[in-house]
């Protein structure tokens, strides 16, 4: 998995396809 530290170095809608696959 990818940690907090991580995904603040990535572009909001990579994050928004992150956070869809932990909800599934």
């Amino acid at each position: 998995m990818i940690a907090d530290m991580e995904i603040d170095d990535f572009p909001s809608h990579i994050i928004e396809e992150i956070k869809n696959t932990w909800k599934n």
